[in-house]
């Protein structure tokens, strides 16, 4: 599951819309100036939220195009672990 982009500005204006949006499983990233500020997603309290299983957690690793570091080094090229760092404090991992 690709998360959802949307402006600041359309998130100021269809806040409620987009928790419903969140509640239902989606991610939504916010981005400002074409950079990426927030991500909201569902919070998970451990009691009643349910965490992304892992296999779902795999699906938007694959999803986001992070580095397969198996397919990496087939192709004889090195992970690059500062790529992959980067890419968590997106918040796309």
């Amino acid at each position: 599951m690709m998360a959802r982009s949307v402006s600041l500005t359309e998130a100021k204006a269809k806040l409620s819309e987009l928790l419903d949006l969140v509640e239902r499983g989606e991610e939504i990233i916010i981005v400002r100036h074409g950079r990426r500020i927030a991500r909201l997603r569902s919070y998970s309290d451990g009691a009643g939220g349910a965490a992304p299983s892992v296999r779902a957690r795999l699906q938007m690793l694959r999803d986001s195009g992070a580095p397969d570091r198996e397919a990496m080094r087939r192709r004889g090229e090195r992970f690059d672990w500062t790529a992959l760092k980067q890419r968590m404090r997106e918040g796309l991992l």
